[in-house]
């Protein structure tokens, strides 16, 4: 490792190392998840992986149930990104139907 936190070249942080990292690289300056993971080396993934316990829960994998339960919350933000694109939609999740591994909202 670097001796500003960041990982050498070839060099992939885990766990404690990885939280360690994302805390000296909040200090230094404010990124993006994504663009911060970048920076350590790891997937937006993994970055987030490793905030769980302290600033992020994992989530069960019945997301069905999860897609029914965001009728009751009101307005949400949706947001999908790649390297080339970002979509965003505001709303509220309504309307959903769930068949087999597909859903729909409206």
């Amino acid at each position: 490792m670097l001796d500003d936190g960041i990982p050498a070249r070839g060099e992939r942080l885990r766990g404690g190392a990885l939280r360690e990292a994302m805390l000296r690289l909040r200090e230094e300056e404010k990124l993006r998840a994504r663009d911060a993971a970048t920076r350590l080396g790891v997937s937006e993934a993994e970055f987030v992986a490793a905030k769980v316990g302290h600033e992020a829960i994992r989530l069960q994998p019945d997301f069905a149930d999860i897609l029914r339960a965001l009728s009751g919350v009101g307005e949400v933000l949706a947001l999908t990104r790649n390297e080339h694109c970002v979509h965003e939609k505001h709303g509220t999740f309504e309307a959903v139907a769930i068949e087999g591994q597909t859903g729909s909202v409206r």
